[in-house]
């Protein structure tokens, strides 16, 4: 019997642009991933994903693209993208691990309410993962 490859089951596009801002949910569509979809123009999302997939091949995943690359990471918008993110995986897809390939360097409130909503609404049974940070030079962010 062949062993079952891990699956990139949605991915949901949550990066704000022009018409579209992280409070504006009818606009967070699920794209299927055969239908073209987002596009990782920065490669470290994609990086990590192909990661859990090497390392979970049973796994099914779900992707959530917050901001189209690392400089943009840091607006209050995408704040709010990772936030509604976070409630989109736990909410309506029942994930059991979030992991989140970026820090920052202070707590935010947005992203903070969500975690903590997430956490109460499943009883501590989601797993949440996120960067300490990416250079020796930099504050620590945990």
């Amino acid at each position: 019997m062949k062993a079952r490859r891990a699956k990139i089951r949605k991915i949901a596009d949550f990066v704000p642009s022009p018409g579209r801002t992280a409070a504006n949910k009818p606009s967070y569509v699920d794209v299927e991933v055969d239908a073209g979809g987002s596009i990782d123009t920065f490669g470290h999302g994609s990086l990590m994903a192909q990661f859990l997939m090497e390392a979970a091949p049973l796994a099914e995943v779900y992707i959530a693209r917050v901001a189209a690359d690392t400089d943009s990471l840091s607006l209050s918008e995408s704040k709010n993208a990772v936030a509604q993110a976070i409630k989109w995986a736990s909410e309506q897809h029942r994930m059991d691990v979030i992991s989140m390939s970026f820090g920052f360097a202070e707590t935010d409130p947005s992203i903070h309410d969500a975690i903590t909503s997430v956490q109460l609404a499943r009883r501590n049974a989601v797993i949440f993962l996120a960067s300490a940070g990416n250079s020796s030079s930099e504050r620590e962010k945990w």
